[in-house]
């Protein structure tokens, strides 16, 4: 009951960029700007992590079990994180990655670098960023929340880490989705990345803020999925 009394106060206010829609409503596909890393990227990104590193893995995780064990509300309602939180619409196709370590970090920190600088700091290159190289980026740039990388994540572990994130660290997650269809997201994609910034009490529905806002048919800034949909088609998260 506790829990619920802290979390019900959170709110959020979105601002989006001011941009025109895409003139080609018929135009669905959109570039694979997160990729899956390479073996080496990901054994680099293994290989980078340090004793303390790993210490704040095992006590994330630990977090995570203790807080799915709790009952959940009665009650369904919706939690965001606090105060306000700004999508950046990705500037260059390839951009979604650097687009969402933007706005996590500017919400974070209170600042952040462009997306160029982003960019060239995480190796994005024409085809897209590695999604092992989030993490470590997001961590460099501030201290508030530490990061974890899960490749292949199963439904319940993308619930439950999304729902602890959000709810005792009031802090965003981001995730890299793939193989959506028209008949359930705005558009068709290879690989692409979201900003995770508000999940329901039941873990039913999850909010994004999607960097193609206002750039891709008519897809918008923020919206609410379906739990069920986010885990079909989630490759990987950072939380």
């Amino acid at each position: 009951m506790i829990l619920v009394a802290a979390v019900c106060v959170c709110t959020v206010t979105t601002y989006g960029l001011p941009v025109a829609a895409n003139d080609d409503d018929s135009y669905t596909e959109v570039p694979s700007g997160a990729i899956s890393p390479t073996q080496e990227e990901y054994e680099a990104y293994l290989d980078s992590l340090t004793e303390e590193d790993w210490q704040k893995i095992r006590e994330k995780e630990a977090a995570v079990e203790e807080l799915a064990n709790r009952p959940q509300p009665r009650i369904r309602y919706k939690i965001s994180i606090p105060g306000s939180f700004t999508m950046y619409q990705q500037e260059k196709d390839m951009y979604c990655v650097p687009a969402c370590a933007k706005s996590m970090v500017q919400y974070l920190k209170g600042s952040s670098d462009s997306q160029d600088t982003i960019a060239k700091a995480m190796g994005t290159t024409t085809n897209g960023t590695a999604r092992s190289k989030i993490a470590p980026y997001l961590n460099s740039q501030q201290s508030k929340e530490y990061y974890v990388y899960v490749s292949e994540p199963t439904p319940t572990a993308i619930r439950d880490n999304l729902y602890h994130i959000i709810v005792t660290k009031k802090a965003p997650a981001s995730i890299s989705i793939a193989g959506t269809t028209t008949s359930d997201w705005y558009y068709t994609t290879g690989g692409h990345h979201l900003v995770v910034n508000a999940i329901y009490s039941d873990k039913s529905i999850i909010q994004v803020a999607d960097p193609l806002g206002g750039k891709v048919g008519n897809t918008p800034y923020y919206y609410e999925k379906s739990a069920a949909t986010v885990t079909k088609y989630c490759q990987a998260m950072n939380y």
